[in-house]
């Protein structure tokens, strides 16, 4: 925390002088950058795959390996969590590669148990329309965020999704 300039600024670690909370916003990523203005659309995600919560864990393992790398544009994704909504469509959590090892690994979970006792249900949500500054800088603390697209799809923006943007587009 004690890295994050915002986090410093609003728990008054950073001396009032040199930063005002009226020349504080110059600093921030969304206000500085060609690309912060853009929309999380821009980033062109592919739509994401989607699990029951009904499903085992060790069968989500399965769907995570058999996705493997996706080319999408001049980008490749990887498939290492899914949004788990239920049959009508209803966002209910996500479920990570990572969350999945270190629950098995623990013991907290077995291969057999549905994904809903192994999901995240607190995560960052964001739609098409938020700006790359804002997602940028929700990316100081979170992984990844599930974005609402336009007609109802699902994504999951990621740090590496942003980055490859920013590299593949940076203007001269």
């Amino acid at each position: 925390k004690f890295l994050n300039d915002q986090w410093m600024f609003d728990n008054e670690f950073v001396d009032d002088s040199l930063h005002q909370s009226t020349n504080y916003t110059k600093f921030k990523k969304s206000m500085t950058t060609w690309w912060s203005s853009q929309p999380v659309a821009a980033l062109h995600l592919p739509a994401a795959f989607t699990i029951l919560p009904t499903l085992s864990c060790k069968a989500a393992a399965e769907l995570m390996d058999a996705k493997g790398y996706v080319r999408t544009y001049h980008v490749i994704f990887l498939y290492d969590q899914f949004p788990v909504v239920d049959v009508s469509g209803t966002l209910h959590g996500v479920v990570t590669n990572g969350q999945i090892l270190s629950k098995l690994a623990s013991g907290r979970l077995a291969a057999k148990d549905p994904v809903a006792r192994g999901m995240f249900q607190q995560f960052a949500r964001v739609t098409s329309t938020t700006a790359l500054g804002e997602l940028a800088e929700l990316f100081d603390k979170e992984f990844f965020a599930v974005v609402q697209g336009d007609n109802g799809a699902l994504h999951i923006a990621t740090r590496i999704d942003l980055l490859n943007f920013i590299t593949t587009n940076e203007q001269q």
